[in-house]
């Protein structure tokens, strides 16, 4: 059973549709540019101070010209005896007054939805986005409050039938520097693609391959480094000529360091 409305309604000359169920023609998983992968965004809103920064992130993607729709959703409590029947309705209409006074100057033919959905938050996110057949998920995060092991981020990340992009609350909506973390596997090479993709629809931006590596030898010497260095070059540029990068200059960054997590957070 679905719970969000399926009124249309008009705002700030922008029309929001809620979204019962409702079927589209598939455009193909990887069809032009690997960026166009993500033509139907969902971006999780808390109806707080923070949702402000997070639809101007969504702006942003969306003035990319790839995305064909972008959902808004809020999820409430699991109703308890005698709450109002218009709860629902009010928080639909606040949500979207709040996507409207920030949802703007983007492309005419992308189509935007307002969805209040009821019940357990991570199942309700989980099944509405298989559903809807989200491509990219949305969610807002505060820097002082690490992901911990049983967190919502944590949790969607490792069970979300789509790709997640997390947005530090208080992050600009541009993108200058993109960070591409490399192993020179295939998982690797289909990030860099989409990180190349997005790099030139970009503009003024950098794109960065990070790959860290260690010296797994017992006993090493100083003039060891060199050669390992070397080889780890020669092997990045073996891995990238596989990769149509369309054009885009990729920067590689080299880090002997055991702790992987630890490096990536530094360079970044």
């Amino acid at each position: 059973m679905k719970d969000s409305s399926r009124t249309t309604t008009t705002k700030n000359d922008r029309s929001f549709r809620s979204s019962g169920t409702q079927s589209r023609a598939s455009t193909g998983p990887f069809e032009g540019t690997p960026m166009q992968r993500f033509q139907h965004l969902m971006v999780c809103l808390t109806r707080s101070k923070f949702d402000f920064g997070l639809i101007r992130y969504a702006v942003m993607l969306s003035g990319l010209d790839t995305a064909m729709e972008v959902r808004f959703v809020h999820v409430l409590p699991a109703p308890q005896a005698g709450s109002p029947a218009h709860e629902h309705d009010r928080e639909l209409q606040e949500l979207e007054r709040a996507v409207g006074a920030a949802f703007l100057n983007v492309p005419d033919n992308v189509k935007v939805y307002c969805d209040v959905l009821k019940g357990p938050l991570l199942d309700r996110l989980l099944g509405f986005a298989a559903e809807q057949e989200v491509d990219l998920m949305l969610l807002g995060h505060r820097p002082d409050h690490p992901p911990g092991r049983g967190s919502l981020i944590r949790r969607l990340s490792m069970q979300a039938p789509c790709s997640i992009w997390i947005v530090l609350h208080g992050s600009p909506p541009l993108l200058k520097r993109i960070l591409v973390p490399v192993d020179f596997s295939e998982h690797a090479a289909d990030a860099m693609r989409v990180a190349a993709s997005m790099t030139r629809l970009c503009g003024e931006t950098e794109c960065l391959a990070l790959h860290v590596y260690s010296n797994e030898a017992v006993l090493t010497y100083e003039e060891d480094d060199p050669v390992l260095l070397g080889r780890k070059e020669e092997n990045f540029e073996q891995f990238i000529a596989t990769i149509d990068c369309r054009a885009v200059a990729i920067t590689p960054i080299f880090e002997e360091e055991t702790n992987v997590a630890h490096t990536i957070h530094r360079v970044a």
